[in-house]
């Protein structure tokens, strides 16, 4: 890298007045060998926490020039609100999300670094090793190769929003308005000759993530409905077999009654269960459809823009 290149680094915040200190602490120690080879700015985001985040994010920026503080008017979620902080980046280089919980590890950083050239546009993090229980690294597992394979998005396996993505790159992401934005997926479309970087990713300094089991569906159904069509293919090509499969048996019954004098079997249970498993089929599929419906919605009826503002470091 040339020219002393300019950095930035986002870290969204909500209730982290546990580990922001910590997290803006270990950034400027690592930062801290590139002194006059590389400005930076970190950025740090709040989603409207109730504790002392702000403060102290805030306290800490009087202290380290390059921390800038920024505040949502209200909590717009993770990804929204990751969104709003590369809207306020300066940098050549970007870092889209850099965990307060350093479950990410600063000390990836200068390995992004030195993975730049003029050829590609992103260096993705690759989390090689999890330390979480075994119940969730195999579900999120199954999540990603699922994505890969029926995707029309080449999305790297076990790679998150941790990564580090070029100017341009940064423009056309916020020029996509998505408000209810993928990231992850977002990158993985624009990205040019990709470079990769393997780590570790840790477990939380301290507290309880975020990440509820609620918020995880949701990333999940949105990663789904974001990059790939299969979900709604997958409805109408079974909504279309079980359509055909009815027909026959229908045609069999007529065939039964009306060639050989045979009525149907009888066994009201036997109906019962029918109807209950295929009304149970179509609002599971009729679910599945109205997630595209939502999505569509959410992009044609804007929701009241998000402000935010700086603190501190304007």
């Amino acid at each position: 890298m040339a020219n002393n290149p300019y950095l930035s680094i986002v870290t969204p915040t909500f209730n982290e007045e546990g580990t922001i200190k910590v997290c803006l602490e270990k950034v400027a120690e690592v930062m801290k060998p590139y002194q006059g080879i590389i400005e930076y700015e970190h950025i740090v985001i709040d989603n409207a926490s109730p504790d002392r985040t702000t403060e102290l994010a805030l306290a800490f920026s009087l202290k380290d020039p390059h921390v800038r503080v920024a505040v949502n008017d209200r909590n717009v979620g993770g990804a929204l609100s990751v969104y709003q902080g590369l809207k306020l980046t300066r940098g050549d280089w970007v870092v889209p999300m850099l965990p307060a919980d350093l479950q990410d590890p600063a000390e990836v950083l200068p390995l992004f670094l030195s993975e730049v050239d003029s050829k590609t546009n992103v260096v993705f993090g690759i989390r090689r090793i999890r330390e979480e229980g075994i119940l969730m690294r195999s579900l999120r597992a199954v999540f990603y190769r699922m994505i890969r394979k029926f995707s029309s998005v080449d999305i790297p396996l076990h790679s998150g929003d941790f990564c580090l993505i070029n100017r341009g790159m940064v423009d056309a992401l916020i020029n996509t308005k998505d408000e209810n934005p993928y990231l992850r997926g977002l990158i993985a479309q624009l990205a040019r000759s990709p470079k990769f970087v393997d780590y570790t990713w840790g477990r939380r300094l301290s507290g309880k993530s975020k990440a509820s089991p609620l918020v995880l569906a949701e990333v999940a159904v949105s990663g789904i409905v974001s990059t790939t069509q299969l979900p709604a293919r997958i409805a109408l090509l079974l909504g279309f077999l079980v359509s055909v499969g009815s027909l026959i048996w229908t045609a069999i019954q007529v065939i039964l009654v009306f060639g050989f004098g045979q009525s149907a079997a009888p066994g009201i249970a036997t109906i019962t269960v029918a109807v209950f498993f295929f009304g149970g089929l179509q609002l599971f599929f009729t679910g599945l459809i109205g997630e595209y419906i939502l999505s569509i919605h959410r992009q044609v009826k804007k929701a009241p823009e998000v402000q935010t503002r700086f603190i501190s470091n304007v």
